[in-house]
């Protein structure tokens, strides 16, 4: 086993978007990685980078207010690859009429194991009517459940994502993708807890859980981003304890970076230039604690070992072995 240490960046930086501030370090060698697997359930990782992408919007300099859209299957309902398919063809209906519009959508599964949609829409308000009528001329079924309802504030939409866009599946994804097949497949295959899709084809059927329908159209706010010297580093510990009293959730780590949803980020961005100018001006800062130099433990012990037979039968030969301590070079 070898203890692996992460080495130190060469360069730090910060960058503030709408209502998301980010400290990342850059330049150290990469721990992990490679290439990226088939999509198969919402990560963690997933995750956070949904709610990321909702804090860089500011839906306040947008002429539309935001809208939050459900779209459900009735008895029937496709696999996760075709109910997406119907998303698309849904979202075209409503291009021809607004082009200026745009959505954050995301796929979860209900208890009965049928796909379901939430949307955060950008854009013109459009009655329930009209949603209605397109998804159910997309999906073939008559007057299936939908919603629309318009976000009082961005904080309320931000509430919306964190409960409904960004929270954990209720049913195991082996049963919601058995549950049917695009060609009008019922909840009975659920039962079985097969997952036949996988089955079928050895790949797995969900892919993406979440996107975004015409990026450019999305109200992104202004961003701001920084490089800045590493230094001795001691000021992006205090930046971390700083953004660790408004969230406790900050990793302590060291060189990890850090990411925060605050109304004013641009005072983040300017708190971590004056922590860097402020070091830079204070030669006498002193120097973080060295990492230890990466040593296979392994080896360390073997030779340690290897080290007290040596001197065990050196002292043997000499007829010192009586008193003898096993380690050092004192008699008991």
């Amino acid at each position: 086993m070898i203890q692996r240490r992460q080495s130190r960046p060469t360069h730090v930086v910060v960058e503030a978007q709408g209502h998301f501030v980010r400290l990342s370090c850059k330049g150290a060698d990469a721990i992990g990685g490679g290439k990226r697997k088939n999509v198969s359930t919402f990560s963690a990782a997933s995750r956070k980078r949904l709610l990321g992408k909702m804090g860089r919007l500011t839906p306040e300099s947008c002429p539309y207010p935001a809208s939050m859209i459900s779209l459900t299957y009735k008895e029937v309902w496709p696999d996760p690859k075709g109910a997406k398919r119907d998303l698309f063809t849904f979202w075209k209906r409503v291009r021809r009429v607004w082009p200026q519009g745009s959505a954050i959508w995301r796929l979860e599964f209900q208890k009965r194991g049928a796909p379901h949609f939430h949307l955060i829409y950008f854009g013109p308000f459009f009655g329930k009517h009209l949603v209605q009528l397109w998804w159910g001329e997309v999906i073939g079924q008559d007057r299936p459940f939908t919603r629309i309802e318009a976000l009082r504030n961005w904080r309320h939409g931000l509430a919306y994502a964190a409960k409904y866009l960004a929270k954990v599946p209720e049913v195991p994804v082996e049963c919601a993708v058995a549950a049917g097949t695009a060609e009008g497949g019922c909840g009975a295959a659920r039962d079985s807890g097969l997952d036949y899709v996988t089955y079928l084809t050895g790949k797995s059927g969900l892919g993406r859980v979440w996107g975004v329908l015409d990026r450019k159209n999305l109200p992104w706010g202004e961003a701001q981003e920084v490089k800045l010297p590493v230094g001795y580093g001691r000021w992006v510990h205090r930046w971390k304890r700083a953004a660790r009293h408004e969230w406790k959730g900050v990793n302590g780590k060291e060189w990890l970076g850090a990411s925060l949803f605050r109304e004013n980020p641009a005072a983040w961005v300017e708190l971590a230039v004056v922590e860097q100018e402020r070091e830079a001006r204070n030669p006498q800062v002193r120097r973080l604690r060295k990492p230890r130099r990466e040593v296979p433990v392994i080896r360390r012990d073997r030779d340690i070992a290897l080290e007290a037979i040596r001197r065990v039968k050196a002292r043997r030969s000499c007829g010192r072995t009586e008193g003898t301590l096993p380690f050092g070079d004192g008699t008991a």
